[in-house]
């Protein structure tokens, strides 16, 4: 099974527009045997823009997708589907129904919001109907997603405006995103300790790890002065925690430092705006990378100040119709 995740530099980004036309090019592109699943980390379906106060795009399942959701949202709809199996148990606050669409119609889309539950809701895809394409409506205040177990791959859908604080966080987002992956040999170091619970290993260049620790990253004193007592050796330096702004102060003159990141959500706290005038001489790398899948471009604005992937498909929505794409 294919799973595509789908994550907004705002919350009226175009993310369920840009996940909308991905269902439809699926839809286009796959065999009956091939169908598309549609689900939600969390809750999805608001029918007004909080932000603009205007209708949003609706989800429109189509007949023969499946779809996971709760039963009080489609309490409405029988017969008009078949339930193909229940997600529940342990850890679950609700239960939840994965179904097949007999007809077209609109629902509101909800499933588990925590990595474990998620976890869960593929493994009932997957046993229902191995190969298919499962499309995530994500948040990028969810970490987890950018773990390659929940996806194989990412959609970003950017807001481009005249407000320097939107255009800092897109670019926080956009370079996080955009890491490269660690080189093998540390990931295979970092693996044994992966459910251990330490939040932070420095490793020396023969794979000796240095420093452990469960302490939360920025909080960590003795982190810091680790560090600084082999700041001129070659070492490596994985984070399972947010890199602040003072961690990325305190660390951007360790020329000889590798920083691992747990995931690219772990970079988004970095403000461009206040630290662009300084270097940052560390690599920077990811442990777990998710590809970039495409890149939904919304412009309120016609200048395009952010660097682009070249190598990544750009769409530009919204270009003639609100809840239409152009391309």
């Amino acid at each position: 099974m294919k799973t595509i995740s789908f994550i907004g530099s705002d919350k009226n980004a175009g993310k369920t527009t840009a996940m909308l036309y991905v269902y439809r090019m699926a839809l286009e592109r796959s065999l009956k045997n091939k169908p598309v699943c549609l689900a939600s980390i969390g809750i999805n379906g608001e029918s007004v823009d909080a932000y603009e106060n205007r209708a949003k795009p609706s989800i429109t399942i189509m007949k023969g997708s499946l779809f996971v959701t709760t039963g009080e949202h489609v309490s409405h709809l029988t017969g008009q589907y078949s339930v193909l199996d229940t997600i529940a148990g342990s850890g679950f606050s609700k239960s939840y129904v994965l179904a097949r669409a007999l007809t077209d119609f609109s629902v509101v889309l909800e499933g588990p919001n925590d990595r474990n539950g998620v976890l869960k809701m593929k493994e009932a895809i997957d046993q229902t109907i191995a190969d298919c394409t499962c499309l995530i409506d994500g948040s990028i205040d969810r970490q987890f997603i950018g773990h390659p177990l929940v996806s194989d791959s990412i959609c970003f859908a950017l807001l481009l405006s005249n407000r320097k604080e939107q255009l800092t966080k897109a670019q926080d987002l956009l370079q996080a995103l955009t890491l490269k992956k660690a080189p093998e040999q540390i990931v295979d170091i970092v693996a044994k300790y992966e459910d251990v619970g330490d939040k932070s290993l420095l490793i020396a260049q023969n794979g000796e790890v240095l420093y452990q620790s469960a302490e939360v990253p920025f909080l960590d004193q003795s982190l810091r002065e680790i560090c600084l007592i082999h700041k001129n050796a070659s070492c490596t330096l994985y984070l399972k925690g947010s890199m602040t702004r003072s961690l990325h102060s305190f660390f951007a003159a360790f020329r000889n430092l590798t920083i691992v990141l747990d995931n690219f959500t772990l970079y988004q706290n970095i403000s461009t705006r206040s630290e662009a005038t300084k270097s940052f001489l560390p690599d920077l790398t990811l442990y777990h990378s998710v590809p970039l899948h495409s890149l939904f471009l919304k412009q309120e604005t016609l200048d395009c100040p952010l660097r682009l992937p070249v190598e990544v498909p750009v769409y530009n929505l919204f270009r003639e119709n609100p809840h239409a794409i152009g391309i």
